[in-house]
């Protein structure tokens, strides 16, 4: 049995572009930390937008397919080139954070005054996405499930009072049991598996979005073998 992982940290400047892949025999699941990098930064956007066309290219032979796409948080320089990487890229679940539609709305704005002062129609121009990246920041989970995810998961950061670095609600994680169902053809799932607690959305309209407080663990499950990710959740204050 063929069993390894295969990650790179592409040159993102002042950003992140992170990514690779878990194989076992056949199999592979693909994962993408952030995709991102600052304005301020000369050839930075550039450069980024070279290395997800080569991520693209790379990906061709699997049909351009993400099984989990993280985002550590709403500053620009993490999550600029997302449009670009989704433009050809299906993608199943969405790790973000959940935050305040006021907050995402401060990062824009300090994205748009940091590369061009007050004149925000040319940091729109200049992106080429015709305000793709502003819904992004308006309306992520409504912007992720019109690109096809089917799980969206939003993360409060922990108790700001509770100095454990732990919730106090955590939960147990269970033990991993391999799948003796030889019928089931499903090469691989991502399910929930512990941690964190649940919170109920008051008026949620949306079906695929579910949010956690703390630190909840999600289980990667492929034949007999399992990855487990698991965030490390940090209150964000706001100055």
């Amino acid at each position: 049995m063929d069993i390894h992982a295969d990650f790179t940290f592409d040159c993102a400047g002042q950003g992140l572009f992170y990514h690779g892949k878990i194989y076992c025999d056949n199999m592979s699941f693909t994962v993408v930390y952030d995709c991102g990098t600052s304005n301020g930064i000369k050839g930075a956007k550039q450069n980024l937008s070279d290395l997800v066309d080569r991520y693209h290219r790379s990906e061709s032979k699997s049909n351009q397919h993400i099984g989990l796409l993280a985002i550590s948080h709403f500053d620009f320089d993490h999550v600029s080139h997302i449009p670009e990487l989704l433009r050809n890229c299906k993608v199943d679940t969405v790790i973000l954070p959940h935050i305040a539609d006021e907050l995402r709305l401060v990062f824009l704005a300090k994205a748009i005054f940091d590369a061009h002062g007050e004149d925000s129609s040319e940091f729109t121009e200049q992106q080429g996405l015709n305000g793709v990246i502003v819904e992004l920041f308006r309306n992520p989970v409504r912007y992720f499930t019109e690109m096809g995810a089917t799980q969206i998961v939003g993360i409060q950061g922990d108790d700001e009072d509770d100095n454990n670095d732990l919730p106090r609600d955590e939960k147990p994680i269970l033990p991993f049991e391999p799948h003796e169902n030889k019928n089931d053809n499903t090469e691989y799932v991502l399910r929930y598996v512990g941690g964190g607690r649940w919170v109920q959305q008051e008026n949620n309209q949306f079906t695929h979005y579910v949010v956690y407080s703390g630190c909840p663990a999600y289980r990667l499950e492929m034949k007999r073998n399992s990855w487990l990710f698991r965030s490390i959740n940090v209150q964000e204050k706001l100055h």
